[in-house]
């Protein structure tokens, strides 16, 4: 069996004789669903805008605050960024600073980054800058007021938060955790500035 080592007196098996594919091969054929799957929503009232994720095709769309279909014909982005510069993988959420006009979004799953774009980013383009977060980040949300940024990850069961303008390895500012906060598999977060409150919802 593959993984124990060579049996003891036996040669190896002949891969290329056996048509076995090794090595950094690309696949005979690939299937793949060219359709987005839209998950988080983001709204720019201000330059009346919408950000959606797209973990399917990892990327992100933008679109006019008013644009609709008439039939069943997809509406066109305004922008699409999408491509391996973006570093985008598993995108779980979303959000802007109408302000700066900028679009962050965080990776799930394997990514474990945090991404900020500019508003008019668009097709394969690298983030102008990154923030490495903690494993199973899931939910973004800004505090206009404070400048910070409070993302919510799963495993940890945890809150943390961040100067906006982190990048990089940046240490967080703080973070919420442990048995008494309540926290179990956090996805949604809020952070009203108005009341200086962190809203979170477990999943």
């Amino acid at each position: 069996p593959l993984g124990r080592g060579k049996p003891e007196g036996q040669a190896w098996p002949d891969w290329v004789k056996a048509h076995i594919a090794g090595g950094d091969v690309p696949p005979t054929r690939v299937v793949s669903d060219p359709f987005p799957t839209l998950h988080s929503v983001a709204v720019d009232p201000i330059n009346d805008r919408v950000f959606v994720s797209d973990p399917n095709r990892h990327a992100l769309w933008s679109y006019e605050r008013l644009a609709a279909s008439t039939g069943s014909e997809p509406v066109t982005p305004l922008t699409g960024i999408r491509g391996p510069a973006t570093g985008m993988m598993f995108i779980a959420a979303v959000t802007v600073d109408p302000q700066r006009q900028e679009i962050y979004t965080v990776d799930n799953d394997i990514g474990d980054r945090m991404m900020v774009f500019k508003y008019d980013a668009n097709g394969n383009v690298k983030p102008i800058r990154a923030l490495d977060v903690p494993h199973q980040a899931w939910g973004l949300s800004i505090n206009p007021v404070r400048k910070e940024i409070a993302v919510s990850v799963e495993g940890p069961r945890q809150i943390v938060i961040y100067k906006q303008d982190a990048q990089g390895a940046d240490a967080p500012l703080r973070m919420i955790r442990g048995p008494k906060t309540g926290l179990g598999d956090p996805h949604g977060v809020y952070f009203d500035g108005s009341h200086n409150e962190i809203v979170v919802a477990n999943h």
